[in-house]
């Protein structure tokens, strides 16, 4: 399906497609592709519904989904890999601060950086990271919150290295 021909589909097609993969709506995908000033809402369904069975059309809607689906996978990565860095950058200015052979320079240096990104971000990035790599799952008993804490420090960094040789 990679680089399929888009010859094919007429431009409002082409653009019904894109609108399908953007809105996930088929009647409002049909009502920007398409005139549609004298149509009922049945109607727009209806030929909204043909369109989404054409073969033509589902392969570049399926083509559409799946570079979709790379570009918020390589989301994801480069998201962990800035929240890691902030992370890793936080605790090395608390580690300049708890030095007492940092200088005076260092310590006014780590003090901005600690000002700027603020517990507040960091334990945010803490959060993001944790969700992503799946620290807290539903308890489907009884809806409650669970942590699941079974990585080791070391782990953690494999991870992060492994999404840095990736990107």
């Amino acid at each position: 399906m990679e680089g399929y021909n888009k010859v094919n589909l007429t431009p409002k097609q082409m653009k019904f497609c894109e609108k399908y993969i953007e809105l996930g709506n088929q009647m409002q995908a049909y009502k920007i592709a398409y005139n549609v000033d004298k149509m009922t809402d049945n109607a727009v369904n209806k030929e909204a519904w043909v369109l989404l069975k054409n073969p033509k059309l589902t392969q570049y809607i399926d083509e559409l989904k799946a570079k979709t689906q790379k570009v918020f996978i390589h989301t994801i990565e480069d998201s962990l890999k800035l929240d890691y860095q902030l992370i890793e950058n936080y605790n090395h200015q608390v580690s300049v601060l708890n030095n007492p052979k940092s200088t005076k320079k260092n310590i006014e240096v780590a003090q901005r950086v600690l000002k700027f990104i603020g517990s507040v971000g960091f334990n945010a990035a803490q959060d993001r990271v944790a969700k992503k790599l799946g620290f807290y799952e539903k308890d489907k008993q009884n809806n409650a919150v669970t942590i699941n804490v079974g990585v080791t420090k070391e782990e953690v960094k494999q991870i992060s290295q492994d999404l840095n040789n990736d990107v």
